[in-house]
C-alpha cells in the first residue's frame, strides 16, 4: 500500500473502479493531478514522473482531457484505444528506465470501460499512474534538468532555486543513511560467543513507496504459525509472537530458553522484514580431543569422519565449526513466508536482500558432502577471517542483493512452488557461501548433495529435540 499526501478517492489503487474516476470533475491539476488526453512522448511522460518523484507525488492521468474554462478540472473522458494500452505501459517504464536518473518508483491501474458515469466507451480505458515523492532525490530529467510541480501548472516546471536543490540533494542523504542503519541494526546484547546470520528483505529499501502493513496480530500469528496452512512445503511454525512500536515479532522457541535469541522474525510497519538465525557450532579442540558425544553437533551427518580425520590432519585444535546445512533452507522458508506476508498486505515489487554474518570471526563452516570434503582436502580448511562479513558486501544500497522472481505454472502444484522458493533462495545463498570461504560450485553441487545434507540437518535437528537437547551453542 502506497501512501501519498493526496488521495481523491476514497480507497487505494489496487482498489480504484473506472466509475469512481467520476470524482475528478471537481478535482483541478496542481501539486498533485495531471490529466493527459492522450499518451505523449516519453520524455514528457519522464518529465511528469520526475516532477512529482521531486515534490510531493501525485496522480497522472493518461486518456482524461482537463477542461478548457480554466478550472483545469477533469473534463471529459476519452480514454485510450485498449489495444495500444499494453504500448503505453511499456512508454511509462522506458520513460522512466531511460530518461530519468535515478530510476523513479511508481504504481499503476488500467481501468477499463464502459462506463457510463464517466462516458468511457467499451473500447477505450484511463491509465491511472501513483508516483510517490521519492526519497531518492533528485530526479534527474535526461536533458538536464530537475522538475517540479508548481501549484496549478498543467505541466511541470524546470526547478533552478538553489535553496529546493539543495533540499532535494539532503533528502537523498537522509534516506541512505536511514537505509545504512538499517542494515547495521543487531538484535544481539549478551549474545557475543554465538554466531549468527542476519537477513533484511525490503521491497522498499529507501521508503520512497511509503507503504504501511494493514496485516492484523491475529492474522500475522495464523500464517507464520502454520505456513502448511497455505501450501508451504518448507515453512517455519514460530510458536511466540508479540507486537512492538514499529512492527510484529514472532520466534521459534520449542523447548529452548525462551531468554536467548532464537530464530526471530521481525515484519516491520514499513513492510520489510529482518530475520535473525542462530548458526550451530561445536568446540573443534572438544571434537579433536573427545570424539563425538551423543548430543555433539555432528552425530548423524554422513561426512562426520571425514572432517575429524581432517581437522587432525591439518593440525586444528581450537576455534568452532559452525554448521551450515540447514542454512539455506531456512532462507528458503523465511522468503517464502516473507512473500506471503506481502500478499496478505497487499504490497507489491522487487524483494532487495541482503545477509549479515555476526560473530563468526575464526570459525570453520561445514558442508556435509563429498565436494566439500574434496574441496578441503584440496585447498584447508576456510577460516572465516572477520567477525562480521555483509553479504553482498556493502551497507549501501547499490550493494543490495535482488530477489528474481521464478515464474511457476498453478498446474504444477507444491512441488513446483518449492522448487521455485529454493531457486530464488539461492541468490542469497550464493553470497553468504561466498562470505564464509566456500565457492558457489561447492555450496551447490551438481549432484544435489547439498539438498540432502539440508535434509539430514532437519532430521538431526528433530532427533536432538526428542532426545531433550535444548539447542545450545557448544562454545557456551
Amino acid at each position: 500500500m502506497i501512501t501519498i499526501p493526496y488521495n481523491p478517492f476514497k480507497c487505494e489503487l489496487s482498489e480504484l473502479k473506472t466509475e469512481d474516476l467520476v470524482t475528478l470533475k471537481s478535482v483541478a491539476e496542481g501539486w498533485y493531478v495531471e490529466y493527459k488526453s492522450d499518451i505523449v512522448k516519453s520524455k514528457n511522460i519522464a518529465k511528469s514522473l520526475a516532477a512529482f518523484a521531486n515534490h510531493y507525488g501525485g496522480w497522472l492521468f493518461y486518456g482524461i482531457a482537463g477542461t478548457t474554462d480554466g478550472s483545469n478540472f477533469a473534463g471529459s473522458f476519452p480514454g485510450i484505444q485498449s489495444s495500444e494500452v499494453r504500448v503505453c505501459l511499456e512508454n511509462i517504464r522506458n520513460a522512466a528506465k531511460d530518461s530519468i536518473n535515478p530510476c523513479p518508483y511508481y504504481d499503476y491501474k488500467v481501468l477499463n470501460g464502459p462506463s457510463d458515469e464517466i462516458g468511457l466507451s467499451g473500447d477505450r480505458s484511463v491509465i491511472v499512474v501513483l508516483i510517490p515523492s521519492g526519497s531518492d532525490a533528485p530526479y534527474i530529467h535526461s536533458d538536464g534538468r530537475i522538475y517540479r510541480r508548481v501549484a496549478d501548472a498543467s505541466d511541470p516546471k524546470p526547478e533552478t532555486d538553489r535553496f529546493i536543490l539543495d533540499h532535494l540533494w539532503q533528502r537523498r542523504q537522509q534516506a541512505h543513511e536511514k537505509l545504512k542503519a538499517f542494515l547495521e541494526q543487531r538484535p544481539l546484547k549478551g549474545e557475543e560467543v554465538m554466531s549468527f546470520a542476519h537477513l533484511f528483505l525490503s521491497v522498499d529499501p529507501l521508503g520512497i513507496g511509503g507503504h504501511r502493513i494493514n496485516l492484523t496480530f491475529d492474522r500475522f500469528k495464523e500464517l507464520m504459525a502454520n505456513p502448511k496452512s497455505y501450501g508451504m512445503s518448507i515453512g517455519i511454525p514460530f510458536d511466540n509472537f508479540f507486537t512492538t512500536s514499529d512492527g510484529i515479532i514472532c520466534r521459534q522457541v520449542g523447548i529452548n530458553d525462551p531468554y536467548r535469541l532464537l530464530l526471530t522474525f521481525k515484519y516491520n510497519l514499513d513492510a520489510s522484514a529482518q530475520i535473525s538465525i542462530p548458526i550451530s557450532s561445536t568446540s573443534i579442540f572438544e571434537l579433536v580431543e573427545f570424539g563425538f558425544r551423543k548430543d555433539n553437533m555432528l552425530n548423524g551427518y554422513e561426512q562426520a569422519n571425514n572432517i575429524l580425520r581432517l581437522l587432525k590432519e591439518q593440525r586444528y585444535r581450537s576455534g568452532q565449526l559452525l554448521d551450515i546445512n540447514n542454512l539455506f533452507f531456512i532462507i528458503t522458508a523465511v522468503l517464502g513466508q516473507y512473500k506471503k506476508l506481502l500478499d496478505e498486505s497487499k504490497v507489491g515489487g522487487q524483494i532487495y536482500t541482503k545477509a549479515v554474518l555476526e560473530n563468526i570471526w575464526r570459525r570453520i563452516p561445514f558442508l556435509d558432502t563429498q565436494e566439500y570434503i574434496r574441496h578441503v582436502e584440496r585447498n584447508g580448511f576456510p577460516l572465516i577471517q572477520s567477525d562480521e562479513s555483509f553479504a553482498p558486501p556493502g551497507n549501501t544500497f547499490d550493494s543490495l542483493g535482488v530477489i528474481t522472481p521464478v515464474v511457476i505454472h498453478e498446474e504444477n502444484g507444491e512441488m513446483a512452488i518449492t522448487q521455485q522458493r529454493m531457486l530464488e533462495a539461492s541468490s542469497i545463498m550464493d553470497s553468504i557461501a561466498n562470505a564464509l570461504g566456500i565457492p558457489i560450485l561447492v555450496m551447490f553441487d551438481s549432484n544435489g548433495n547439498w539438498i540432502r545434507a539440508g535434509n539430514r540437518a532437519a532430521l538431526i535437528a528433530q532427533k536432538r529435540l526428542e532426545i531433550g537437547v535444548s539447542g545450545k551453542h557448544d562454545n557456551e
